[in-house]
């Protein structure tokens, strides 16, 4: 019974041990579901802003090529997005 005496801050009824052990499952519960629904959400949000930069850049690739090499220069700055530029060489 000196276990059970070194745990001073363990309840000491039944049903408050009870309400300890649903709680700290619940809290597991939740914290495991927004895990999985986040880890969800980023997979998806990461997925589509590929899929649409992959889309954007073929595109701007297929205009540049339709081009004579000296007018792309010209042209390649309206390709231009906010968050990423096309570099000419």
């Amino acid at each position: 019974m000196t276990g059970w005496r070194q745990l001073r801050s363990w309840p000491r009824t039944l049903g408050a041990r009870l309400f300890l052990i649903l709680l700290a499952g619940l809290t597991i519960a939740h914290v495991l579901s927004f895990a999985a629904l986040f880890l969800e959400r980023y997979n998806a949000s990461r997925a589509m802003m590929l899929g649409m930069l992959e889309k954007d850049v073929s595109a701007a690739v297929a205009i540049l090529d339709r081009l004579p090499r000296d007018e792309r220069q010209d042209v390649a700055w309206r390709l231009d997005k906010r968050t990423y530029r096309f570099i000419l060489t």
